[in-house]
């Protein structure tokens, strides 16, 4: 009996000299080294959000170009306010007209659209493309082609004449105008072709 039964005592003593190993064994020794997953690095952004909300106009206009005219004899300059780049007073024998000088980028809504706008100021119907056209008037400057128009309407029941140029400078739109009494524009109108005429770039 003693020695069928040897085989299994010794294999009962290899395993409980097993779990005296592994009882014997350090939880220190067992380790289980957790390397941290890699975080991608942050990619630095130069947008902002609050950029996508601003329109262009918001983010400030293109800088005017530098267009410079000649000043005609008697005209004086004024403090120009608004939207205005320049502003002048215009003097004839017939009394002052007010001169305005404006800077719009981009084509401002269009030629036509303007001069129908200033129309209306005076109380006139607006201008269809073929009455634009045939009342209209080119004129060529060093700076560009000028779109020059002439009208007389009421204001306040008073009569009133506009005379006004346009001009598209490097994709821009300056915007030239004298309004006033129709006598005293009347009496400025030669001055004020000459006006148009001098505009160029700086140099």
């Amino acid at each position: 009996m003693v020695i069928k039964n040897m085989p299994i005592m010794r294999l009962k003593r290899f395993i409980i000299a097993g779990f005296f190993c592994l009882g014997g064994c350090s939880n220190e020794e067992i380790r289980i080294d957790r390397v941290p997953k890699e975080t991608m690095p942050a990619v630095e952004s130069s947008f902002n959000p609050a950029d996508a909300q601003l329109t262009p106009r918001e983010q400030g206009p293109p800088e005017p170009a530098a267009l410079h005219w000649d000043l005609p004899p008697g005209w004086r300059e004024k403090p120009a306010s608004g939207m205005r780049v320049a502003s002048f007073d215009a003097v004839s024998d017939a009394g002052a007209v007010d001169v305005s000088v404006i800077f719009l980028p981009g084509d401002a809504g269009g030629e036509m659209a303007n001069v129908n706008r200033w129309r209306s100021q005076v109380g006139l119907e607006a201008w269809d493309e073929k009455a634009y056209s045939a009342q209209s008037r080119r004129i060529k400057t060093p700076a560009g082609t000028v779109v020059f128009v002439d009208f007389t309407g009421t204001t306040d029941g008073v009569s009133t004449r506009l005379l006004a140029g346009i001009l598209t400078h490097n994709g821009h739109s300056w915007f030239f105008k004298a309004m006033g009494p129709e006598q005293a524009a009347a009496g400025i109108r030669p001055a004020f072709l000459k006006f148009l005429e001098s505009i160029h770039e700086a140099h």
